[in-house]
C-alpha cells in the first residue's frame, strides 16, 4: 500500500524537536507501507521548494509554500486556493501513485480536500489536538470550507476526546472512525539514569507563541511560572527546584512575564532536542503537563514510561493517558493554587509518589506501547480502502 503523509512539523537540522512525534509515527508506519513524508514549510530565501529525500524505510519531501501570515491565520480563501495550486504542482507524480493520503492535522486534512477531485486514493486526517479544539472549531463554518469533512474517507485521533469532539462538528460523518493512541518507544524511554539531589519538576512544554486562543499559555507555561512564582515568595521551594524547557523556554521571554528574582531554583532550559528530553525525564521525578488545552501529549505517557509520575491539567486526552491518584495527580487547567498545592503534595509525601512512580511504567506499557502503532494504522487504512 502506497501512502503519502503530509504533516506540518518534522524535525529539521536547525529544529530538532520539531514534529519529532511526526518522525517516530513515521518510523512505525514504515513498517507496515510503502510510506513517503511530505514535510510542509514556509518558503525563504536559500530554501529549496521541493526537496526529495531518503531516510531509512520511508521516504522524505520538503515542498516549501510562499505564504502570506495573515492569510494563513485567518484560514482565508486565497490561502486555502493558494496551497491546493501548490500541492498540486509540486506533488503530482505522487498524488497519481498514491492509495491513500494520511494528512496529520485538520488543517492539511482541509487543503488536500480541496484536490481530491480526479484523484484515486483515499483521504483521511489524523487529529491532534488544537486543529479541533481550536482551529476548526473557529473556523469550520467559513463558506470555502463548510463540508470539507465530505471528502474524508476516514478520520483519526490522538485521543477519545478528540474523537467525541469531532463528532460534535460532524455528526453525519459517513467514513470510518479510529482512535489510535500514538504510544511510546518502551525500548528507549526507560527508568534509567542519575536523579538530582534536589526533588525535580520538569516542563518542557515552552512559551511558544501559539496563534490560537491562549497564545503563549496554551501548554500551561505561564500559569506554571505564576504558581512557581507563588510558592518562591513564600519560601515553599527550598527544597525542590523547576526545570523549564520547550520553545521559547529562555530567560527573555520568561522575563517578560515573570520577574527571574521571584523564581527560585528554577533553571531555564530552552529548546530541547530529543536526547536531552529523555535525559531530563530520567533525571527529574515529576514531569508537569498544565496544559489548558491539548489533544493526548505524548510527554505525559513518555514520563510515566520512565517510570515518572505526572501532575496533569483536566483537559483534552490529558486524563486518558494519567490515572487520578494511581500513576499522577490531575488539577483543574487553569487554577495555579491548585497546582502550587499538588506541587507541595506529591514533594512532601514520600510514599505518595512512590506508589505513583511504581505503577506509571506499567501503565504505559499495559495501554500506550508503540509496537502497536503501526499495526493499528495499516488495520485503519486497510478497513479506509475497502470501502
Amino acid at each position: 500500500m502506497k501512502v503519502l503523509m503530509p504533516v506540518g512539523g518534522f524535525p529539521t537540522e536547525y529544529n530538532p524537536q520539531s514534529g519529532v512525534f511526526n518522525q517516530v509515527a513515521a518510523e512505525y508506519l514504515a513498517r507496515e507501507v510503502d510510506l513517503t513524508v511530505v514535510h510542509f514549510r514556509y518558503f525563504k530565501p536559500g530554501r529549496k521548494l521541493i526537496d526529495r529525500k531518503s531516510f531509512e524505510g520511508y521516504k522524505y519531501i520538503v515542498v516549501s509554500v510562499p505564504t502570506i501570515p495573515s492569510l494563513h491565520k485567518n484560514w482565508s480563501w486565497l490561502h486555502f486556493q493558494l496551497y491546493a495550486f501548490w500541492i498540486k504542482k509540486s506533488l503530482h507524480k505522487e498524488l497519481s501513485k498514491a492509495d491513500l493520503v494520511h494528512c496529520v492535522q485538520g488543517e492539511i486534512g482541509v487543503w488536500f480536500s480541496k484536490i481530491k477531485k480526479g484523484y484515486p486514493w483515499k483521504l483521511t486526517t489524523q487529529f491532534i489536538g488544537t486543529d479541533l479544539v481550536s482551529e476548526l472549531k473557529e473556523h469550520r463554518k467559513k463558506p470555502w470550507i463548510r463540508g470539507w469533512e465530505e471528502q474524508l474517507d476516514g478520520a483519526s485521533f490522538n485521543s477519545q476526546m478528540l474523537k467525541e469532539l469531532f463528532l460534535t462538528y460532524y455528526p453525519n460523518f459517513q467514513g470510518a472512525l479510529k482512535t489510535i493512541y500514538r504510544g511510546v518507544n518502551l525500548q528507549r524511554f526507560s527508568a534509567n539514569g542519575a536523579r538530582k539531589e534536589l526533588f525535580t519538576f520538569l516542563f518542557i512544554g515552552g512559551l511558544a507563541n501559539y496563534h490560537v486562543g491562549e497564545g503563549r499559555n496554551l501548554k500551561g507555561g505561564i500559569d506554571l511560572l505564576k504558581a512557581w512564582s507563588e510558592l518562591s515568595r513564600a519560601g515553599k521551594v527550598d527544597a525542590i527546584q523547576l526545570w523549564f524547557g520547550g520553545v521559547d523556554a529562555v530567560e527573555d521571554v520568561i522575563y517578560d512575564i515573570t520577574p527571574l528574582e521571584n523564581l527560585q531554583n528554577f533553571k531555564a532550559m530552552g529548546p530541547l532536542t530529543k536526547d536531552e528530553v529523555l535525559a531530563a525525564y530520567q533525571a527529574c521525578q515529576v514531569v508537569l503537563v498544565p496544559s489548558l488545552q491539548d489533544g493526548l501529549p505524548n510527554v505525559s505517557v513518555e514520563a510515566q514510561a520512565c517510570g515518572k509520575p505526572v501532575i496533569g491539567s483536566k483537559v483534552g486526552g490529558i486524563p486518558e493517558s494519567v490515572v487520578d491518584g494511581k500513576t499522577g495527580l490531575l488539577f483543574e487547567a487553569g487554577d495555579t493554587k491548585h497546582l502550587s498545592e499538588t506541587i507541595l503534595a506529591i514533594s512532601q509525601n514520600a510514599n505518595l509518589y512512590h506508589e505513583l512512580s511504581s505503577s506509571a511504567r506499567n501503565h504505559v506499557r499495559q495501554n500506550f506501547n508503540a509496537e502497536n502503532f503501526g499495526g493499528a494504522y495499516f488495520n485503519f487504512f486497510k478497513e479506509v480502502c475497502a470501502e
